[in-house]
């Protein structure tokens, strides 16, 4: 049996920075539009299309880095994503036009779309099951820290040296990360064993046969075979291989959205959709929302900064609820929560200090929702579906992120409340919906128990 050790805590402090680096990427875009807006011209609607960006990057990331990690390896294709997230966030610092920056962003975003699935696969890799839940869920605890270093470097950065110089800061830690991944942490010893490199996974410090036999004994297997194969049995190979992907990808597909599975994937489906709109509709246009208040340059950033602090109590707060009222009304009543503190976000007056109450309440309870609808989307499907499942939720919820924080800008043109209205029917939505669903008993024999869910929310 493999235990936890040093080595375990040095690659959850590694890859907890990349999660923390696709905080950083993704929140730092709604300071950036504040802070450029004189510079770049930026109304309300080209300042929603910016938001957008870094959206559409992430889906097609997403789409297109499992595929690499499976050519390159895991640590190397996520070096490679860390690299573009950090190569093109930097060079954001240097646009010229509104136009130039929107490309830069995407770019960016394609590395946050990749590298977000493969750090929490390469960490689970290296922990036994045993503290598998244990890692993961210190590992979604950096996307706080990495909310918390946006916000607070937008505070220090932006009124006293301008938003260039905080892009440049906003990619540093996917730098740092990428140096130390590849000073660090090894491959995955689980990707060395099925490309047939058994005595490099042993380096590691795994057992080979155990892993053999415990996991991918076929694989290894079926991949010696393979490389025995000249040109055209592997082209053939490849073709079939290829086809027997899509047909099952179909039949995944038409297993979630038909009887009974379906019950769970609409339900879960709307609720994602909720979610994500509601949320990134709110929390990407705080600083415009405070500053259209006529909040100084400097409490902007310093407001933005307690929105984000909000986290910390409101993640403490979910793991108590999920205990006590469950999974699946701990997300009901947290969405109920934020939809009620959207709408008195967008009520509240313009002076004193309940549009930052408001604003704070709202990111703190929406933690809650977040957590509790990671673990159910996972908990209810089988295990051979679990993946797919969420992996199908994950993509409905980046394309309403992208939907709603672009339509955002051309309802704050119209008046300063409507796109909180939005998020407010966005969250009653994914509310109601979560009462469709039925409370699962758990994953008491997988990783993926308790609080460890929560990491799910860097996918969202």
């Amino acid at each position: 049996q493999v235990g936890t050790g040093p080595f375990q805590w040095m690659v959850l402090s590694v890859c907890g920075l990349a999660n923390a680096a696709d905080a950083v990427e993704i929140l730092s875009v709604g300071l950036l539009g504040t802070a450029a807006e004189q510079e770049l011209q930026l109304t309300a609607h080209r300042t929603g299309a910016l938001n957008a960006c870094i959206f559409v990057g992430m889906f097609l990331g997403g789409l297109g880095w499992g595929f690499i990690g499976d050519v390159i390896g895991r640590k190397h294709s996520l070096l490679v994503a860390l690299a573009v997230n950090a190569v093109f966030g930097a060079l954001s610092a240097a646009s010229t036009s509104l136009w130039q920056l929107m490309v830069l962003r995407l770019v960016a975003g394609l590395g946050v779309g990749g590298s977000m699935p493969v750090v929490f696969s390469l960490m689970s890799e290296f922990c036994p099951p045993s503290s598998r839940g244990k890692f993961m869920a210190m590992l979604a605890s950096f996307w706080m820290v990495g909310s918390l270093y946006s916000a607070s470097m937008g505070w220090l950065l932006i009124p006293l040296a301008g938003w260039r110089v905080f892009v440049l800061a906003a990619s540093v830690p996917a730098t740092a990360c990428c140096l130390l991944m590849a000073a660090l942490v090894p491959e995955s010893p689980r990707y060395l064993t099925i490309m047939g490199r058994a005595r490099e996974a042993e380096q590691v410090g795994l057992e080979d046969g155990n892993l053999q036999a415990a996991n991918i004994s076929e694989e290894v297997a079926n991949y010696r075979i393979f490389i025995k194969m000249d040109k055209n049995s592997l082209l053939k190979h490849s073709r079939k291989q290829l086809n027997t992907a899509t047909e099952r990808a179909a039949g995944v597909l038409s297993a979630l959205l038909s009887p009974p599975l379906r019950s769970y994937t609409v339900p879960l489906a709307v609720a994602w959709i909720g979610l994500c709109g509601g949320w990134y509709c709110t929390v990407l246009w705080v600083p415009r929302y405070f500053k259209e208040r006529g909040a100084e340059e400097t409490s902007v950033y310093a407001e933005t900064f307690a929105v984000s602090l909000a986290n910390l109590p409101g993640n403490l707060a979910s793991i108590w609820l999920v205990d006590r009222l469950g999974r699946r009304l701990t997300a009901c009543v947290c969405m109920a929560g934020a939809c009620v503190c959207a709408l008195l976000f967008a009520a509240a007056p313009a002076q004193g200090v309940w549009p930052l109450l408001a604003a704070c309440v709202f990111n703190g309870v929406s933690v809650g929702g977040w957590n509790s609808l990671d673990m159910i989307s996972a908990e209810l499907y089988p295990t051979s579906l679990r993946s797919s499942g969420f992996g199908l939720l994950n993509a409905v919820g980046r394309v309403s992120s992208f939907v709603t924080t672009y339509a955002a800008g051309a309802l704050l043109e119209a008046a300063l409340w409507a796109p909180l209205l939005v998020a407010a029917v966005l969250l009653a939505a994914g509310s109601a919906a979560m009462l469709k669903l039925p409370e699962p008993a758990g994953d008491q024999g997988g990783w993926m128990g308790g609080a460890g869910y929560a990491f799910l929310r860097g996918n969202a």
